[in-house]
């Protein structure tokens, strides 16, 4: 973290974590605080409700971004919608479910 803010070629901090363990927590959140730079952070699964001077946190990957080119670009961030639409689809007669595979990465938390 520290290079990361001492490094003149970075604008933005963008931190993807699942979320902490509640001991380590407050230590995480006030070494993210403690940046020069802007800073968001997204602890996958959490809704956050609020953000903070200089911190500011996600709840999706797509906020993440969101946020991240906002401040790059030097804007104000923008609130990202809170609801995805939802595709309409059509099962056939008698079908009950959908069913997919999975594998790595994030599944879209």
């Amino acid at each position: 973290m520290a290079l990361l803010d001492q490094d003149p070629s970075v604008k933005v901090i963008v931190v993807i974590s699942k979320p902490p363990a509640k001991e380590v927590r407050n230590p995480v959140m006030d070494l993210l605080r403690a940046a020069h730079k802007p800073v968001v952070v997204v602890f996958m699964g959490e809704r956050p409700d609020h953000h903070e001077e200089g911190l500011y946190q996600a709840y999706t990957l797509e906020e993440t971004a969101h946020l991240a080119v906002d401040l790059l670009n030097g804007q104000q961030p923008t609130a990202v919608a809170e609801e995805l639409p939802v595709p309409d689809v059509k099962l056939a007669e008698g079908q009950k479910n959908i069913k997919a595979y999975y594998s790595g990465g994030d599944p879209g938390l």
